[in-house]
């Protein structure tokens, strides 16, 4: 015994679709003689695509876009990893340069004044990666 395979149009998708939201999954499946792994294929290909979804399988159109899209994120994420090492290595070069001279005339400047405080301060200290008492 055979069983010859039936085609739906796009219309009849969403028609079925439609009526499961009405009638339930089990009642329109069996009217309609589907398998639940069809219906959900369908239901998940509309969700995600909407009515394109429901073109015959993948496109060359597609296959070339996701491929262009792949490689372009490949290429995004190589351009940000060469970025954080390029300012890690600017920031240690700048701490191994001008720590030692940022360190003594800050020792220097505070002498009999008063202690600078305050956000600017807590700032300059984050990023020269010195504390606030010039050490």
């Amino acid at each position: 015994m055979s069983v010859s395979q039936r085609t739906f149009s796009k219309q009849d998708k969403l028609r079925i679709l439609k009526e499961v939201k009405e009638h339930g999954v089990k009642i329109t499946l069996d009217k309609h003689g589907l398998y639940p792994a069809t219906y959900y294929s369908w239901k998940r290909k509309y969700k995600e695509m909407g009515e394109a979804g429901y073109r015959h399988g993948m496109t060359k159109e597609r296959l070339k876009k996701m491929r262009r899209l792949e490689n372009e994120n490949l290429k995004l994420k190589e351009i940000v990893a060469e970025k954080e090492l390029l300012i890690k290595m600017l920031v240690e070069k700048n701490v191994k340069m001008f720590g030692p001279w940022v360190r003594a005339n800050a020792k220097e400047k505070t002498r009999g004044k008063k202690e600078a405080s305050g956000p600017a301060m807590r700032r300059s200290c984050a990023t020269t990666r010195i504390t606030r008492d010039g050490h």
